[in-house]
């Protein structure tokens, strides 16, 4: 009984050690245009390829794309991986929706969520907050950090195509 006692707590530090570690990212910017006017851009959980340069394609495949459960299945570059979320949360009156990623084989990540938000700051001014929390998945031999990197990235890509796309 000692023998399996021990033998089980080595596999507990040993399953430990390789767990994958738990990240939280936040990009935010601040634009010049007021709140409205960005969520009209930001609000469609069905076009995030009209604001995120390294989207190409984005297929709403379940449900309306401001109802909690909808599915887009997106297209990442030239890339032939693709990323599938699902609406968890979405607020017009809060300018927020929140996803979940169900399956990619383009992102180091796993267990990711995420909230998108516009906040008014001024007439003409907002800020807009982009936050995820994910467990790191990188490919083989990469460090456990890559996926922070990755996901911070990824954020800053789409907030600064909007900043362009509004200031145009």
């Amino acid at each position: 009984m000692r023998k399996l006692a021990v033998t089980l707590g080595l596999l507990v530090l040993t399953s430990s050690a390789w767990a994958a570690e738990r990240y939280t990212v936040t990009e935010s910017v601040l634009l010049d245009a007021s709140a409205d006017e960005v969520w009209d851009i930001v609000k469609d959980f069905g076009a995030l390829d009209k604001w995120h340069p390294a989207v190409t394609k984005t297929n709403l495949v379940v449900g309306e794309a401001t109802l909690r459960g909808a599915e887009r299945v997106l297209t990442i570059g030239n890339y032939e991986g693709m990323v599938r979320e699902t609406l968890t949360a979405y607020s017009d009156e809060d300018r927020s929706f929140s996803y979940v990623i169900n399956l990619t084989d383009a992102l180091p990540v796993k267990d990711y969520a995420s909230t998108v938000s516009v906040v008014e700051v001024g007439d003409d001014l907002s800020l807009v907050i982009w936050t995820g929390d994910f467990l790191s998945n990188p490919p083989e031999g990469q460090p456990d950090d890559m996926a922070q990197a990755a996901m911070s990235g990824v954020y800053r890509a789409g907030l600064e195509q909007l900043e362009s796309l509004l200031s145009q």
